[in-house]
């Protein structure tokens, strides 16, 4: 795999240097080398064996990455704010600075620039965490008297869902499915604790199912030099990433987190993506993770958890 970039570097190195220099390039030139200057950069900063140093990858920033942002081709935006993700792996006040501009990219610019945005955005809070990135999210509002099960919510779990919640009702289809990849990753390494964005998962599981024959193809448009051709193919169908996160969740986070999935459905109104979702479809697939399969001991809190998860899920239909 590093040779291949190597590679890809030479080859664009080679290119820029056979393009003209001009004081007043062509707009399609300049934007022509300003994208494989940037993918070179890219490309620079991925690769251990071609890695910057701190005081390059500054001059690069300045040079090249920061200018870029106002370019008015979105491919160059994302492209720069890539770059700018990357640089800000390794830096955690870099990351704190730049955080304000991956966030207003994710909820202002067009989609390439949001897709790089959103990766981004879930890269850092892996890398540097939640809590050193978002704001503290105000303490979850008390259940309900007589909740079965209640519901799990950190610190900085309701900044999270501020921050993924729109990208996952998006109407499109890559940017939801990316912002579902994103929180999934999160739940999964322990980053974040919420029942309320395992619950958004639960319906945008459920919906996706009946927008896939709807969905666009995920290649145009360019996204696919944006996005990458392995993560295309993640994001086409994102029901399977989702159906291995399910399985391997906590039950009693899954469980918890099945009475506000119900009642999301139950309340969304007519017409609404929400009001797709079949909702005994839904309290059945997670009754059946939750629950220990026939013959199965499990363990009391597997157990526990299925049981809450059934009383949740009849409130919630008595409810509707």
């Amino acid at each position: 795999a590093a040779a291949a970039l190597q590679k890809e570097a030479a080859a664009l190195t080679a290119q820029l240097a056979a393009l003209p220099a001009s004081r007043r390039a062509p707009e399609d030139e300049d934007a022509l080398r300003t994208a494989r200057c940037l993918r070179l950069s890219e490309l620079l900063m991925r690769t251990p064996g071609l890695a910057l140093g701190s005081h390059e990858m500054d001059l690069h920033a300045d040079a090249t990455f920061l200018p870029a942002l106002a370019a008015p081709r979105p491919k160059l935006r994302a492209l720069a704010l890539r770059c700018l993700g990357l640089r800000a792996l390794s830096d955690g006040a870099q990351a704190a600075k730049l955080w304000p501009l991956f966030v207003k990219a994710l909820a202002h610019d067009q989609l390439p620039v949001q897709l790089a945005a959103l990766g981004a955005c879930a890269d850092l809070l892996l890398v540097h965490s939640p809590a050193a990135l978002l704001p503290p999210s105000a303490a979850p509002e008390p259940p309900p008297a007589g909740a079965p099960l209640p519901p799990t919510e950190d610190g900085c779990a309701g900044a999270l869902l501020d921050l993924l919640g729109p990208a996952l009702r998006s109407s499109d289809a890559l940017l939801s499915a990316s912002a579902a990849l994103a929180a999934c990753r999160l739940l999964h390494t322990g980053r974040v604790a919420s029942s309320a964005l395992v619950a958004r998962l639960l319906v945008f599981y459920f919906q996706a199912e009946h927008a896939a024959a709807r969905a666009e193809p995920l290649a145009e448009a360019g996204l696919l030099e944006v996005v990458g051709k392995q993560a295309l193919e993640l994001l086409s169908d994102p029901r399977q990433f989702l159906s291995v996160f399910f399985a391997s969740a906590p039950p009693a986070l899954l469980g918890s987190a099945l009475l506000p999935a119900l009642r999301t459905a139950l309340s969304a109104p007519a017409g609404a993506p929400e009001a797709s979702v079949p909702v005994e479809s839904l309290a059945s697939f997670v009754l059946a993770l939750t629950r220990p399969a026939a013959g199965d001991k499990g363990d009391g809190a597997a157990e526990a958890a299925g049981e809450a998860a059934g009383e949740a899920a009849q409130a919630a239909l008595d409810d509707g």
